[in-house]
């Protein structure tokens, strides 16, 4: 691959994307969709692959062989190449603060009633689901904010 291509035009080009546009263009080259929402690591990894291409099979298998020996824990991304029939990762605990599925969580903002409604795995909101009580608060107000202080869940810790 390497000499072909016009590294530079491809950093602009790149530069150009909206995210979503660089996740599929990150799909279209290098196969797998990546979780990151950093724009200067999906564009180094497409670079990369652009430049160089895929790694053998044969360094593949030493990197295995490797962190086998060093007792690496190997967690692979979701639709990462060869992954079907591995086990899926372990969930983490639903945060004791969260209410039940189903509940409606609901205050006033900026003179509207705001209503979040709890699912199983996420938060909707005006028919979008979020993955976590702070993006929606975010998506409410405009701004970062905690979840749990926005919508007043859970309790202070008691000073002895």
């Amino acid at each position: 691959m390497g000499d072909e291509i016009d590294i530079q035009a491809e950093q602009t080009r790149l530069k150009s994307l909206t995210m979503r546009e660089l996740h599929d263009e990150h799909v279209r080259v290098v196969g797998w969709r990546h979780t990151t929402q950093n724009r200067s690591t999906l564009t180094r990894r497409i670079l990369w692959r652009m430049r160089y291409g895929p790694l053998s099979p044969e360094v593949v298998a030493r990197a295995r062989e490797i962190a086998a020996q060093v007792l690496v824990k190997e967690i692979p991304p979701p639709g990462w190449p060869g992954t079907a029939g591995m086990p899926p990762p372990v969930e983490p605990a639903r945060d004791p603060r969260l209410p039940m599925a189903g509940t409606t969580l609901a205050r006033q903002f900026r003179g509207e009633t705001v209503e979040v409604r709890v699912l199983e795995r996420g938060f909707e909101w005006r028919g979008e689901v979020f993955t976590s009580l702070s993006a929606v608060a975010t998506a409410i107000s405009g701004m970062h904010v905690n979840g749990f202080h926005f919508f007043r869940l859970g309790k202070k810790k008691e000073r002895t």
